[in-house]
């Protein structure tokens, strides 16, 4: 009884340290759960983006590794192999050694694709034709699509970076195979138009004279 009345007492003399103090153990409740719920979403979230992938295009992710900067928010994937779906060659379609993306992720665990910054690091891309339906460079642009097709069509940062990348078309009798003679580089920032953007890393592959590459990734622009 004697412990209750000092509580009660306390209470009656310093009401302020008593709101201040239960103020304090909720900020202190509210950040530790904050916390709790980052670690876990990022423990999700290479599932959750390995999933989505597959299910969405049917390319499979070999090799990877994960860092998420808690601070910044960014997540940065580390060699990453990205497999061809099963009708195509036991190949990779890309070798990708670093991909970084700013997002919250909340939203990503959600499947909102809502990103500030992509930074894309391509070793190799291997863009391969078997017929007039199946090309596996306009299969996995599907993809993309939605990664770009923020609420607000803004990016604060993108950043494309190809050292090799070749076509193969075997859907006829003569095969074709091309293969890049210098690597692609595009860094933009604060981009207003995705459709401008777009355009500008086109011209880049047109210089090159692939416009297989260039008509492909203009369907990531359009309605």
């Amino acid at each position: 009884m004697r412990k209750i009345r000092k509580i009660y007492r306390f209470i009656l003399d310093e009401p302020l340290s008593c709101v201040f103090s239960s103020c304090l153990s909720l900020l202190l409740i509210g950040t530790t759960l904050t916390v709790f719920a980052v670690i876990m979403s990022v423990n999700l979230l290479p599932k959750i983006l390995r999933d989505s992938i597959e299910s969405q295009t049917g390319f499979y992710i070999n090799e990877h590794s994960l860092k998420y900067d808690i601070f910044s928010n960014t997540l940065t994937i580390y060699n990453l192999t990205l497999m061809n779906p099963t009708k195509y060659a036991d190949e990779p379609f890309a070798i990708v050694p670093s991909i970084k993306i700013k997002a919250n992720p909340f939203k990503l665990l959600l499947g909102k694709y809502e990103l500030d910054e992509l930074e894309l690091d391509i070793s190799q891309l291997t863009c391969l034709r078997q017929n007039f339906k199946d090309y596996n460079l306009d299969e996995f642009i599907k993809l993309s699509k939605k990664l770009f097709e923020t609420n607000d069509g803004h990016l604060k940062k993108l950043s494309l970076n190809i050292e090799n990348f070749s076509y193969e078309d075997v859907s006829a009798s003569d095969v074709i195979l091309w293969v890049s003679n210098a690597p692609i580089r595009y860094e933009a920032e604060n981009i207003e138009s995705l459709e401008k953007a777009i355009k500008e890393i086109c011209e880049l592959f047109d210089a090159q004279k692939a416009d297989y590459m260039s008509k492909t990734l203009k369907q990531i622009s359009e309605k």
